[in-house]
C-alpha cells in the first residue's frame, strides 16, 4: 500500500477527499500545472482528466517517480529536488502535505513565484498552528519526527509575503496529524496603483497625502502635467497636445478636451511610465481619474503591464 489511494485502493492519504478540498478548478483546459512532491502522480492524473495541456509532476524518491510514470504516462515526471523545478512558468502549482519537511520554508514559497505566471495559483496545503496570534512557528511530534508548523500570521505574513492569500479552509483530516490541514490559494503579489479622482476640493489631495506620510509613493497627476507642460525636452506621443491643450489651473477642461479627442490610451500610457514596479503601491491622485474612460483605460493598461489596478473615486 502506497501513500496516495488510486482505483478503490486506499494508501495512507485520503487522495481523493484531499482533491475535494483543494478546490483544484474543474476545467483546466489549455492550462499548465506543477504537482510539487508528487508522489505517484494522483493529482497529475487528475488535472489530465480535467484538460490540463501539460502537466509535470516532481518528487525526490526515484521509485515513486517511476511508479507515477507507469501510471500517468500522459504527465512528464522528474526525480529531483522541489529547489530544481522546471524553469518555466505554470498556471498551477500545487505543493500538499509537504512544506512541514523544508528548513527554510520561506525561501522555498519566495521560490515557487519565479515559477508561476503573473496570475498563476499556489495551492498551498499544510498543516497550521490554531490559537497562536503571535508571528511563529511551533516544533511539533508527529510519527516521523519533530516537524515545524506555523501559525496563521507566521503563515499568511511572513512566508507567504510574495503572494496574495486566500483560505480556502479545512483540509481532509488523516489518521497521525497533530495539526490540522489548510487550503490556501497564493496568487504573486502584484504592484498595486490606487487611483484617487474626484472633482476639485473633493478632498482627494488631502487624502492622498496623508497616504505619502505613510510612506507610500504618490504622484500628483494634475502637478505632473503642469511640469510636463513646462518641459520643452520632454517627448511622448502625448506631449505637444499638453503643451497645446493645457492651460494653468484649467485642468478639467484638459481633461474634456482628451477624452474627446481620444487621447485616454496615450495619456494613459504617459502616467504608466511613471510608475515603478519596485514600489509595492503607488498613488495617483488628480482629476482625471475621476473620470470612467480614464479610469477603464488605466485599470486595462495596468493589468496589462503586471499591476493591480484599484480606483477611489471621492
Amino acid at each position: 500500500m502506497g501513500y496516495q489511494s488510486f482505483d478503490g485502493v486506499n494508501g495512507d492519504s485520503k487522495s481523493q477527499k484531499k482533491l475535494e478540498k483543494i478546490l483544484l478548478p474543474d476545467v483546466l483546459d489549455g492550462k499548465s500545472l506543477l504537482d510539487v512532491g508528487c508522489n505517484e502522480g494522483f493529482f497529475c492524473e487528475a488535472a489530465i482528466k480535467r484538460g490540463a495541456k501539460k502537466v509535470v509532476g516532481i518528487d525526490f524518491n526515484a521509485e515513486i517517480i517511476d511508479k507515477a510514470k507507469n501510471r500517468v504516462p500522459e504527465a512528464e515526471f522528474i526525480n529531483s529536488s522541489w529547489y530544481n523545478l522546471p524553469n518555466e512558468k505554470f498556471d498551477y502549482i500545487i505543493f500538499l502535505s509537504a512544506i512541514h519537511y523544508e528548513e527554510n520554508q520561506k525561501k522555498l514559497l519566495d521560490y515557487m513565484v519565479s515559477r508561476l505566471t503573473p496570475n498563476g495559483t499556489l495551492i498551498l496545503e499544510c498543516g497550521v498552528v490554531l490559537g497562536a496570534d503571535a508571528i511563529d512557528w511551533r516544533l511539533v511530534q508527529r510519527h516521523d519526527g519533530m516537524l515545524r508548523f506555523p501559525s496563521f500570521r507566521y503563515l499568511t505574513e511572513e512566508l507567504l509575503s510574495r503572494y496574495a492569500v486566500r483560505d480556502v479552509g479545512r483540509s481532509v483530516d488523516q489518521s497521525g496529524d497533530p495539526v490540522p490541514r489548510y487550503v490556501f490559494h497564493c496568487k504573486p503579489l502584484q504592484p498595486t496603483i490606487l487611483l484617487v479622482g474626484g472633482a476639485s476640493k473633493s478632498g482627494k489631495t488631502v487624502f492622498s497625502r496623508l497616504l505619502s506620510r505613510q510612506g507610500i509613493r504618490t504622484i500628483h497627476t494634475d502637478f505632473l502635467l503642469g511640469k510636463l507642460k513646462r518641459e520643452e525636452s520632454y517627448v511622448h506621443p502625448i506631449s505637444d497636445f499638453i503643451r497645446e491643450s493645457l492651460v494653468e489651473n484649467e485642468v478639467e477642461m484638459f481633461v474634456k478636451k482628451l477624452t474627446e479627442g481620444g487621447r485616454e490610451r496615450d495619456f494613459c500610457d504617459m502616467i504608466l511610465r511613471h510608475v515603478s514596479k519596485s514600489d509595492d503601491m503607488t498613488v495617483l491622485e488628480g482629476y482625471a481619474f475621476g473620470q470612467k474612460e480614464i479610469v477603464q483605460t488605466l485599470t486595462e493598461m495596468g493589468s496589462a503591464s503586471g499591476f493591480r489596478v484599484v480606483s477611489a473615486a471621492l
